[in-house]
């Protein structure tokens, strides 16, 4: 099955809590997550990623990139400042945080154990550029859902 056939199946069943990984070339295969080899670019995966989620409705893309991306330069990983400015562009207007790679992994590894999460490697060869996307409620703010505890309690 196509990887993009994968995801228009998993997502309609996937909720908030669930995770999408759009990985690098070198993401390891992590038990408790289901890895589709794409053979395409990063930014090819990840826009349709985000494509799709958009359009469910009953999630959101809440995004993690790995903290250490903003430390590499091109002298020493050519071709990171364009690719960083890639995925500055395409996760406009979404929430997306800088968090340390090993504890990424850890919190996945954590999340696998319970929830379904799926990685979607991809050929980028640019260290650190794996986009880690926790899905949340699409239709539920979490302002909505503070101010329902607030008023319940």
């Amino acid at each position: 099955m196509d990887w993009r056939e994968r995801l228009t199946e998993m997502l309609p069943v996937m909720g908030h809590r669930n995770w999408i990984i759009v990985g690098d070339a070198a993401m390891p295969n992590m038990v408790g997550v289901e890895t589709h080899a794409t053979g395409e670019p990063l930014t090819t995966v990840l826009d349709e990623v985000l494509r799709q989620i958009a359009g469910c409705g009953h999630v959101k893309a809440l995004c993690r990139l790995d903290a250490e991306l903003d430390h590499l330069d091109d002298f020493a990983t050519p071709g990171v400042s364009e690719f960083r400015a890639e995925i500055v562009h395409r996760l406009a207007g979404l929430q997306a945080v800088a968090v340390d790679h090993a504890d990424l992994l850890e919190e996945v590894s954590e999340a696998a154990k319970t929830y379904a999460v799926a990685m979607f490697k991809t050929e980028s060869r640019i260290p650190y550029t794996s986009v880690f996307i926790e899905l949340g409620c699409g239709y539920w703010s979490e302002q909505q859902e503070a101010a329902f505890r607030e008023d319940w309690d």
